[in-house]
Parts: structure tokens; C-alpha cells; sequence
């Protein structure tokens, strides 16, 4: 198991806005201390072994990654939620007369289909008077699979 516990912050920070009015920045908003964009407080992953046979082996992997924000401000409108990931890993380890390790392997990620995103982005501009906001969040795959297969000589 592993874990970090962190507080990211920005003293005294100050969000500014393109003015396309205007053209330089605008500073549109004190903000004091703010939490550092996407610097969640926690993450945390574990990881549970078995040994099936002298060949065999199966792994649980699970990774909590806590709340982030996608910009300096702290916004709870510009957030990526916390998400929890299972993984679920089978690994073959196998010998031959040529080749001295044969290693197939099974990765079945995100094995609940949890849906999270684990980057975003945000600008801010200022254009006939009005205020705009713009994100995009980057969505991440559900349920999916991967094959490997390791030979040692």
C-alpha cells in the first residue's frame, strides 16, 4: 500500500482574464491562498498478490486519486472529481529449452467501468463587456484490456 497527503498552496494569488476589449490582462479577482491546479491532497493505491501456482500469479490493483482543481482559483466549477480504479493483472511465467523466460500477461484495467476524467482545461476571457469561461474535460476509458508478452533470452 501506498498513499500521499499533501496541501499544494499559492499565497495570495490573483486571477487575471484576457480582455480582448482592451487587450492586456484584467485582474478580475483576489483570491488569497489557493490550492495549486491539479494537485489533489490525497492519492493513494494498494496492491493484493496471490501466487495461484509456481507459474501463476494474480494482482489487485486499486488506485484513489482525491479531488483536483483545473485551474489556480479553487472553483468547485472547475474540478475534477476524486475516482477510484480496479485493476485486475494475470501474469504466466514459463522456461524453454531456447528461451529462459516466458512471461504472457493479462491486464484487465478499470475492471468496474468507472467514468472519470484525469485532465482538463480552462480559459477565461473578456469579450464586449462580457465575462466567458471555457473547459474541456479529457474523459478516460472504461472497461478495456491489454495483452503483453515479455521473452528474456
Amino acid at each position: 500500500m501506498n498513499a500521499t497527503f499533501s496541501k499544494n498552496i499559492i499565497e495570495n494569488f490573483v486571477a487575471y482574464t484576457d480582455n480582448y476589449d482592451t487587450w492586456p490582462q484584467q485582474n478580475i479577482e483576489n483570491l488569497g491562498n489557493t490550492g495549486i491546479a491539479f494537485s489533489p491532497e490525497i492519492i493513494a493505491g494498494s496492491r493484493i498478490s496471490y501466487d495461484i501456482a509456481k507459474y501463476i500469479s494474480v494482482h489487485f490493483i486499486s488506485k484513489y486519486v482525491g479531488k483536483q482543481y483545473i485551474d489556480n482559483t479553487g472553483s468547485e466549477e472547475r474540478k475534477l472529481n476524486p475516482y477510484f480504479l480496479n485493476d485486475l493483472r494475470v501474469n504466466l511465467k514459463f522456461k524453454s529449452k531456447y528461451i529462459s523466460s516466458i512471461e504472457p500477461t493479462l491486464m484487465v484495467n478499470n475492471i468496474f467501468d468507472v467514468k472519470y476524467e484525469t485532465n482538463a482545461w480552462v480559459y477565461q476571457y473578456i469579450e464586449n463587456g462580457r465575462h466567458y469561461t471555457l473547459d474541456g474535460y479529457f474523459p478516460q476509458a472504461g472497461i478495456n484490456f491489454m495483452v503483453g508478452l515479455s521473452l528474456k533470452f
